[in-house]
């Protein structure tokens, strides 16, 4: 390459990764720190698997909420992301496996905390959400459903370098 070529493609990518990362968001902007984990609600809508997807191709997982106190931060995250909406449901990562045992997406079988709505009998095969209109409890739904969701990132780290 003669010296004007170089240059030429010098300012071109440098121009082009400038517009690269003035269109793409970090992705933990936005997001909520608890006890050392990230969470962030997506308000795109997509099925169990698309989201369980999106939120693994960011560095993380759909939110996984194995204590109350951890349910209740998620719950407390969420109205504070959403202006305290109501009657919204949101993807969170549990799901029943075909012998009707629910496990988390981080392998995890739901076994020691539970906050189904009262009358609400996990079926197998389906995937959960987190209705926000019968107070944060925990329904589970068909994977045909398209929902908002609820990403989590183990660390800041996990994510530093993903982007949206």
């Amino acid at each position: 390459m003669r010296a004007v070529e170089k240059f030429l493609f010098i300012v071109f990518f440098v121009v082009f990764m400038s517009i690269c990362s003035i269109s793409q968001a970090h992705v933990l902007d936005g997001a909520i720190e608890w006890n050392g984990h990230y969470y962030k609600v997506f308000q795109m809508q997509m099925s169990w698997n698309e989201a369980k997807r999106f939120c693994e191709n960011v560095g993380g997982h759909l939110a996984t909420a194995e204590t109350s106190t951890e349910n209740e931060a998620i719950k407390r995250i969420v109205n504070r992301q959403t202006n305290n909406r109501k009657g919204v449901s949101y993807w969170i990562g549990a799901y029943s496996e075909p012998n009707g045992i629910w496990r988390w997406v981080t392998g995890k079988i739901l076994s020691d905390y539970y906050d189904w709505w009262k009358g609400e009998y996990p079926g197998s095969e389906q995937f959960m959400k987190i209705s926000f209109s019968s107070e944060g409890a925990w329904w589970h739904s068909s994977k045909s459903e398209n929902l908002s969701f609820i990403c989590e990132w183990e660390s800041a780290s996990a994510a530093h370098e993903a982007t949206i």
